[in-house]
């Protein structure tokens, strides 16, 4: 792959140019281990039954997927070359355990003790479309909680849906619409099929097609080719693995990181460079604002963590908890219909409305509280740095730099563009130093926040659902029933979806808060601390290489032409 190619050749080069220079990579080893280990992950979504399993069993051009599995046994299942073929299954706790390819229906039969599978194959196909990666979803009708975590884990993860319809629906469900929606949301690209068009005629294929089509203009101004499906359809899923441009994909995943680590580098050098210039009590004023700077942003961590209620979370809560009530409101009619006719598609449209509603709110607060932490730290650093020892050493951009740089992460990381393989999402989760570990755990947490609050809320389907059927025994007339529903939905079941949310959401908001807090002021907190100790040991080489001086500053003058070329080469061509 190009691109990958590419970075690694950069950052290669860039290690070469920086080591005998003797400044710090910026955390450009992390990112190379990203690199490495970076995947692109393509999701196939339906209903169930949609043909999503064989769809993929014919791109493959082998039975592998089980066909017949029930949605209680639905699990998604990723797809990924190997030389030998075997099955990884990651539970709950997120142990990995390892069973062979026989082993394959027993744990559809025990999709609930795991949250996915992992099949790796000796299939060309599968090698060819690296660092694609194809899920088998569950479909939108699996159990709730099967498909909720499915949903969830997969919106954050993926980088490109295809969505099959079968040509049964006719149209574009309302469960589907909404999974789009958030796919825009989170500026994911998708791809959309009709299946089972061997099963109608071809007149009525047409007429579907043409609806859907109509549908997904007006919903999404989405005009890409909609793709006929019949049992046998993996040259057509082929082909539009063959529209999707894993190069600027890729791209996307690495270039600002890799752009901002080029300015940091070049940060570095001009600092050496100028404190092997200057005179040593301009480096000691400059390490001292630097320290006072460092004294500051640990007082305003502080201040942040002990105001994370009444400053962050307070009013965003009450927000998001009557947001979602609006929206169950705006639907009361059409739940009260469901509820008449389908208790299942009952609990079902409630659960949809409240994830939804919860995901969109979720996922703007934490985007906005982030961005509000980065412009508070942003602005005390500033006045902390403002003393006349600090300018003319550093940077008068720097603290900039720091600001945009996470804050720019951040938005990377709510969209999902942070995709890694799941081997580097647990080496993230697991690294308790440098700055890209410990953002992807923040944005990670938007989807993990959505999740807790959904799962007590669909306590209340089940706690108010039976009280709903028995009125169905008792009550004879249709317009009695109605009101009946109306007044258990709107006096009981949305005060209680409110009541949960309210117990629910402030201890693992502030949870996060407090997190991102914590991981943004270790973002700024890192880069001071470089440059104090930049400072310090860039005075301790003037002292040991007084007659080499000259030397020494050519050589970080040359890096620095050369740290330049390489951007321009790989980063900006």
């Amino acid at each position: 792959m190009k691109a990958k190619k590419n970075f690694l050749e950069y950052i290669k080069e860039v290690k070469n140019i920086i080591t005998p220079l003797e400044i710090p990579d910026n955390g450009l080893s992390d990112i190379q281990s990203q690199i490495e280990h970076a995947e692109l992950i393509v999701p196939v979504v339906g209903g169930f039954s949609a043909g999503k399993s064989t769809l993929i069993n014919s791109f493959l051009g082998t039975e592998i997927l089980p066909t017949a599995v029930t949605p209680e046994t639905a699990l998604a299942t990723e797809l990924r070359y190997s030389e030998t073929d075997y099955i990884e299954a990651v539970t709950e706790s997120g142990s990995i355990e390892r069973h062979e390819i026989s082993e394959f229906g027993s744990l559809k039969d025990n999709a609930q003790n795991f949250t996915n599978l992992r099949l790796f194959l000796n299939n060309d196909k599968l090698k060819v479309i690296q660092p694609l990666v194809l899920v088998d979803m569950p479909g939108f009708d699996a159990p709730i909680e099967n498909h909720n975590r499915a949903i969830l884990t997969y919106l954050e993860r993926g980088v490109f849906f295809v969505f099959l319809t079968s040509v049964d629906d006719g149209n574009i469900t309302l469960s589907m619409k909404r999974e789009i929606e958030n796919l825009e949301r989170f500026s994911k690209g998708f791809a959309f099929c009709i299946s089972k068009t061997n099963l109608r005629a071809p007149d009525d294929v047409a007429a579907v097609k043409e609806k859907i089509a109509d549908q997904l203009v007006d919903y999404f101004d989405y005009e890409g080719e909609i793709a006929l499906l019949d049992m046998d359809g993996g040259e057509n899923l082929n082909k539009i693995l063959q529209t999707i441009d894993p190069e600027e994909l890729f791209s996307s995943l690495f270039l600002d990181t890799l752009r901002d680590n080029n300015v940091a580098l070049t940060q570095s050098i001009n600092l050496k460079t100028a404190t092997l210039k200057k005179d040593g009590r301009e480096a000691e004023d400059t390490v001292s604002a630097l320290q006072d700077a460092l004294n500051k942003l640990d007082a305003q961590k502080n201040n942040a963590l002990s105001e994370i209620e009444h400053r962050y979370s307070g009013s965003r809560i009450n927000a998001i908890v009557e947001k979602v009530a609006q929206v169950l409101l705006m639907k009361k009619t059409h739940l009260v219909e469901l509820a008449m006719q389908n208790q299942h598609a009952f609990a079902n449209e409630l659960n949809e409305l409240v994830k939804n509603s919860l995901l969109s709110q979720v996922q703007s607060s934490f985007q906005d509280v982030g961005a509000q932490i980065v412009r508070d730290f942003d602005s005390e650093m500033r006045m902390a740095l403002s003393g006349a020892g600090s300018s003319s050493l550093l940077d008068d951009n720097m603290i900039s730099r720091i600001a945009d740089s996470t804050e720019r992460l951040l938005g990377s990381f709510a969209s999902g563009l942070s995709n890694m393989s799941a081997g580097m999402n647990e080496r993230v989760r697991g690294d308790n130093g440098g700055s890209i570990g410990a953002l992807y755990r923040t944005a990670a947490t938007i989807l993990g926040v959505t999740t807790s609050v959904v799962a007590p809320v669909l306590e209340v389907v089940i706690i108010f659902l039976p009280d709903i059927i028995r009125y169905f025994s008792k009550v004879a007339q249709e317009r009695k029933m109605r009101e009946q529903i109306e007044q258990k939905i709107t006096g009981e079941i949305i005060p209680d979806v409110k009541a949960k949310i309210r117990e629910s959401l402030p201890r693992v908001f502030n949870e996060q808060v407090e997190r991102l807090i914590m991981q943004i002021s270790h973002q700024f907190e890192g880069q001071l601390q470089q440059k104090r100790d930049e400072i310090k040991a860039a005075e301790a080489e003037k002292a040991a290489k007084a007659a080499e001086l000259e030397e020494v500053v050519a050589g970080l003058e040359d890096g620095r032409r050369k740290l330049n070329e390489a951007a321009e080469q790989y980063l900006f061509a």
